[in-house]
């Protein structure tokens, strides 16, 4: 043990002493400039700037904004779809400019597996945060469907009411039951 305990003091001795020897042999040469050579550079570089910002207005004078015009999208969510599925489809509807920035966001808000089947109108207005809320299916949209299979006998009075409210949601036209 004491010889191990040893030759482990003198490794680290041995690499010490070598970081030490390269630490100040080696010469790091800094170059000094004067203060007119220094105006020099940031005046360059500000007309850079200056030139870069006229390039940018001439660019947009130029070309026709394509976010005048605004589309409107049915967003069809199926059972089991992927979220990229879903940005993709976006993205050729031109709701999001880019499907990968969609699914980061997504990801980053953990809400990858959030989207719920159902049918959605969307526009191309709209935030990733407005979208993803909108597909998240919060509301009830529809009862017309609905399964008792499984539940409890003491929750079918319950259902029974809600289900006879036909749609719930008052923001957009219920696509199923064909009532606003």
């Amino acid at each position: 043990m004491k010889r191990t305990t040893r030759a482990f003091a003198a490794g680290m001795l041995f690499a010490t002493t070598i970081l030490a020897i390269v630490h100040y042999t080696n010469d790091k040469q800094y170059t000094t400039i004067s203060e007119q050579q220094y105006e020099q550079i940031v005046a360059e570089r500000n007309e850079l700037a200056e030139k870069l910002e006229k390039q940018k207005k001439e660019i947009e004078k130029t070309t026709p904004s394509q976010k005048e015009k605004v589309y409107i999208y049915t967003l069809t969510i199926a059972k089991g779809e992927a979220s990229r599925d879903v940005a993709n489809r976006l993205e050729q509807a031109h709701i999001i400019d880019d499907a990968q920035s969609f699914l980061t966001y997504l990801d980053t808000h953990q809400l990858t597996r959030a989207l719920r089947p159902g049918t959605y109108v969307v526009t191309s207005d709209m935030s990733y945060e407005q979208i993803t809320k909108k597909s998240q299916n919060k509301d009830v949209r529809c009862w017309t469907s609905f399964s008792f299979s499984r539940l409890n006998r003491n929750v079918f009075p319950l259902l029974n009411k809600i289900r006879s409210q036909r749609c719930l949601s008052r923001d957009l036209q219920c696509v199923q039951c064909s009532e606003p």
